[in-house]
């Protein structure tokens, strides 16, 4: 009876993620629907002028910061600190998810599409809007910072309770990808690149393994799940420590 209930209360687990993260997926979707018209009409560098175009005074002072929301160890950290009691498969799948982002994402910048370069390498920085909090110029495609929002906050809608949460949780992820146009440091074919491969990503690592950690995480002892907490607890701490250092020195000294 007791196995019966546990496979039970599995299942309802792992319907309500689905349907959280169907809510995620479509919303993201929607919302990026428009940029995809936009850069089919306009064309790569067309289209990052146009959506560049639009700003504001008080954007220009919060959307240099606002995009650090893709930073996407620090935000891994904060979910395994918040989940680390509540929801151990998922934290487990997220970390899954943010090393496969980083194991495509960057020979993908960095040697497949070495040469692909920024807004600042094709225009002059009079010509556009640029109000990043440091120059960049190569290694655009696709936008890392676009791909880890994606990833990390479908599991941040996973967790949610409410349909509405998850479609807030994808607005954010959507916004955190546009700030990157907004400071001018990617195309809008980077970051739509960057959302597909991001949301991909964290479909395929709970389709293969999300199940199978929640029920490892059931057949624990108490012991041993206390065990796996901390380590949550440490591993967390020390990245949110590094992440910070790391996004202080490359943007703020």
């Amino acid at each position: 009876m007791k196995n019966s209930a546990i496979c039970s209360e599995m299942q309802i687990q792992n319907q309500q993620a689905k349907r959280q993260l169907g809510v995620y997926y479509l919303t993201v979707l929607i919302c990026c629907f428009p940029g995809i018209i936009l850069f089919v009409m306009k064309g790569y560098n067309e289209s990052f002028l146009w959506l560049n175009g639009f700003h504001h005074p008080i954007l220009d002072v919060l959307m240099p910061h606002l995009t650090h929301i893709g930073e996407g160890a620090f935000l891994t950290a904060i979910f395994a600190l918040l989940m680390r009691k509540k929801q151990p498969a998922v934290v487990v799948s997220l970390a899954v998810s943010m090393l496969l982002v980083l194991v495509i994402i960057s020979p993908l910048k960095h040697q497949i599409f070495e040469m692909w370069a920024r807004p600042l390498a094709y225009f002059k920085k009079e010509t556009f809007h640029y109000v990043a909090l440091r120059d960049w110029h190569a290694n655009a495609f696709p936008s890392g910072h676009s791909a880890a929002a994606a990833c990390i906050l479908a599991y941040f809608a996973l967790v949610s309770q409410k349909e509405k949460w998850a479609v807030l949780i994808a607005l954010i992820a959507v916004f955190a990808a546009y700030t990157r146009v907004y400071i001018g440091v990617h195309f809008l074919g980077d970051i739509l690149v960057g959302v597909g491969v991001g949301m991909l990503i964290s479909a395929t690592v709970f389709v293969l393994i999300y199940a199978r950690l929640l029920r490892y995480f059931e057949k624990l002892s108490k012991e041993s799940f206390h065990k796996w907490q901390i380590f949550f607890q440490l591993a967390a701490a020390l990245t949110i420590v590094i992440s910070l250092y790391e996004l202080i020195r490359t943007y703020y000294i």
